[in-house]
């Protein structure tokens, strides 16, 4: 009894291995995708059949030029952008997983560059400013969750120069 059960677990292991063989590709250009799933809404039924252990460790093929948007596994948007050239380029929004935004950040050729604005799960702005070369660049104005100024860091090349 004990024989057939364990073989039983075998074959469903091994079956579960072969259908995430089948639905998911991967190419060295793919997302690595871990805890927080995100993927393309094509996918998203096919990966819901998988094991727990299986979602944290899948990899997806990015589409090359497109809009696209990425989903936590609960449904609700991750991320959405554009892509050119499997790259990110001009804004992306990326979202709490209640839905809310987290995030509003301007990329250039897959390098953050230009304004960008983080919320609180309340909608309140949490800080606004902008990245030159994927790193923090002049001034940091960073608020409370009621609103009212928290300080203000000054950056360059990433590293903090100044408080205001």
């Amino acid at each position: 009894m004990k024989s057939k059960l364990f073989i039983t677990l075998l074959l469903i292991i091994f079956n579960f291995k072969l259908i995430a063989q089948k639905t998911v590709s991967t190419s060295d250009n793919d997302f690595f995708i871990n805890d927080t799933l995100r993927l393309d809404p094509s996918q998203l039924e096919l990966v819901k059949l998988l094991p727990t252990e299986f979602r944290r460790t899948l990899l997806f093929k990015p589409k090359v030029d497109t809009f696209s948007v990425y989903y936590f596994i609960s449904g609700f948007k991750c991320n959405e952008g554009q892509l050119k050239n499997k790259k990110k380029e001009g804004l992306w929004v990326s979202y709490f997983d209640s839905g809310g935004v987290a995030n509003k950040i301007y990329y250039s050729q897959d390098t953050m560059e230009g304004p960008c604005e983080y919320y609180y799960k309340t909608g309140q702005i949490n800080a606004t400013s902008q990245f030159k070369n994927d790193k923090k660049d002049g001034a940091w104005p960073y608020y409370n969750k009621d609103g009212t100024l928290r300080g203000t860091y000054v950056y360059k090349d990433g590293e903090v120069i100044g408080f205001k």
